[in-house]
């Protein structure tokens, strides 16, 4: 289960920037995944946390 909206909105993300089906890449979502990571220092730990929940 998603610990907190931040978790989820990673999660939503991830699969976004992750989904094999897009016609082309999606820099402003892989960027917006980079900025989300890089708002506190154990950002990382937040995207790995989600990406093993979605």
């Amino acid at each position: 289960m998603v610990k907190s909206v931040n978790q989820f909105l990673l999660c939503v993300l991830v699969e976004r920037a992750t989904d094999g089906s897009q016609p082309s890449e999606n820099w402003a979502v892989y960027m917006e995944v980079c900025d989300r990571i890089n708002e506190t220092e154990e950002g990382y730990v937040t995207v790995l946390t989600a990406a093993g929940l979605c």
